[in-house]
């Protein structure tokens, strides 16, 4: 979700595969030896997640839609209960009966 995702979006933006943990620190040096530029790679990276078709980008235009179409059924939904569904929720209406003798 676009909450999930805003929590861990600065992290992101920050994310360097020289940064990189790993179990063995020999893994992480084997790692980055076969990437022959790695701020070409940092930089690939960031598209990856936050250019126009990134992945953060994807999830912010689903969420979005996610919304929209809440919306739309909230409309609906409101459009088949009529006017009266507009109406504060929380306010009671007391009607009061009195029985005739």
């Amino acid at each position: 979700s676009q909450a999930s995702l805003e929590c861990v979006k600065e992290q992101l933006q920050h994310l360097k595969i020289q940064h990189m943990h790993a179990s063995r620190a020999q893994d992480v040096q084997e790692i980055l030896a076969k990437i022959p530029d790695v701020d070409d790679f940092n930089k690939r990276l960031q598209e990856l997640l936050f250019g126009r078709k990134g992945l953060v980008t994807r999830v912010s235009r689903i969420d979005a839609l996610h919304q929209a179409e809440s919306l739309g059924r909230l409309a609906r939904l409101a459009a088949t209960l009529g006017p009266s569904s507009m109406e504060d929720p929380y306010s009671v209406k007391l009607t009061l009966v009195v029985a005739e003798d």
